[in-house]
């Protein structure tokens, strides 16, 4: 891994105790695929990357030629030239005193980790996978616009996936909407149109902006819009691919149904209810003018 610009091995590496990322999830990263050593969507990553910086004032190098150098580097190092691999690029506020306000003038921790793609990735690709749904409403990241260290949900909904035999587990807005994935966008298609729900609350993924102009630069419709959560839908299509000999089973079976509390018509005020008796329309809308003659 490459520690601070320093190539060592993952076993000798070590960050200070008091390193922000460590103690309070202060700190940055992003995942970037790479594809016999080239990286995949890296200008976009790092933009996405300099956007927090900004935004929590974590100082950040965004030059893509000064990390493609470093991947290279590190995929050589690996022996990951050759294939497919996937490299993480964390970066912390870095070391300071205890105490939640960052004291100017921290130096920022820097790591680069890379390892093989899991070669069981190309055939849930080709045969799909089993999902579930996260048993209560918005239960999404922390500032989900970014990738920020504090990642629990994600890691809870891959715990809740692995209990339900899935692989991956779907964030719900409070409206019943399906969000996005722990690791992955959602896309549907509905008679013909590509839909994706709306970049609100979720993260603007790289790989769906890909997506989007691949399926528009090909003039299939497109659009934004909510993904209502509907298990026939999802139920219908794995007993297809279980009819047409893509699958074994039904994963979608074993999704629980989810209710949502029947909410009560909020109340008009007894004010508001006085007013409206006591109110007489005026000119052609008096209701002696609206009688039939």
């Amino acid at each position: 891994m490459l520690l601070n610009d320093r190539l060592q091995p993952a076993a000798r590496a070590a960050i200070s105790a008091l390193d922000r990322g460590f103690l309070y999830g202060d700190g940055l990263f992003e995942t970037v695929r790479t594809y016999r050593g080239r990286p995949f969507g890296l200008e976009q990553h790092l933009a996405r990357l300099a956007r927090s910086a900004r935004t929590f004032r974590i100082p950040f190098e965004r030059d893509a030629g000064y990390w493609r150098s470093r991947i290279t580097r590190l995929l050589r190092a690996n022996a990951l030239v050759d294939v497919d691999a996937a490299v993480r690029l964390t970066v912390s506020r870095g070391a300071g005193p205890l105490g939640l306000l960052p004291p100017p003038g921290l130096y920022p921790t820097t790591l680069l980790v890379a390892a093989p793609l899991d070669r069981r990735l190309a055939m849930a690709q080709r045969r799909g996978v089993g999902v579930c749904f996260f048993p209560c409403r918005l239960v999404t990241a922390t500032l989900p616009t970014h990738k920020t260290l504090h990642y629990l949900p994600a890691v809870l909904g891959k715990i809740l996936a692995a209990r339900a035999r899935a692989f991956e587990a779907l964030y719900l807005g409070a409206d019943d909407t399906v969000l996005e994935g722990t690791t992955s966008n959602v896309f549907v298609v509905r008679r013909g149109t590509v839909v994706t729900p709306p970049l609100h609350g979720i993260l603007p993924g790289v790989t769906r902006r890909f997506l989007e102009a691949v399926v528009r630069h090909a003039r299939i419709p497109f659009r934004e819009a909510p993904i209502r959560r509907k298990l026939a839908v999802l139920r219908r299509f794995f007993k297809f691919m279980k009819r047409e000999g893509y699958r074994r089973d039904n994963p979608a079976l074993d999704v629980p149904n989810i209710r949502l509390p029947k909410r009560l018509p909020k109340a008009i005020p007894v004010k508001d209810v006085m007013k409206l008796i006591g109110t007489r329309p005026q000119g052609r809308h008096e209701p002696t003018r609206c009688r039939p003659r």
